[in-house]
């Protein structure tokens, strides 16, 4: 919510939006369209920081990836598939990875970094997995 913005529709939404990063809606720090929901997350940071009297997210020396790390950390809700390989991938990007392989090892991935050591996927789990056995 920040009044110097301000715009009525996404036909003539500004090219840069001043938000502060802390109530900085998701869509704005991955250059996504934005409408009318970029001030509902806003509103409901400030909500939240108005009843509890602190930051929903922190501010010192965060930086919009450490951001959307405390975003996913605080709310119940996963990262919409068109923001991962923004989020996970800031460098060159590989072009012999798909979005379906990127979103396939990121799983294998996630099954082998559990912080219960039986809750992981066992090697042969791994070995086995589709994304090894691609071509």
């Amino acid at each position: 919510m920040d009044v110097k913005s301000s715009f009525r529709s996404i036909k003539i939404c500004p090219s840069a939006l001043n938000t502060l990063l802390p109530v900085r809606a998701p869509e704005i720090i991955f250059r996504d369209k934005v409408d009318y929901c970029i001030d509902l997350w806003s509103m409901g940071c400030l909500l939240f920081e108005l009843i509890v009297g602190q930051l929903l997210f922190d501010s010192f020396m965060t930086t919009p990836a450490i951001l959307v790390r405390q975003m996913l950390d605080t709310v119940n809700d996963d990262l919409p598939d068109h923001w991962l390989e923004e989020m996970y991938f800031d460098g060159e990007r590989r072009e012999d990875m798909s979005r379906e392989d990127i979103v396939r090892v990121g799983v294998l991935i996630g099954s082998m970094l559990r912080m219960e050591p039986s809750a992981r996927a066992s090697a042969i789990a791994v070995v086995q997995d589709a994304w090894f056995q691609r071509e």
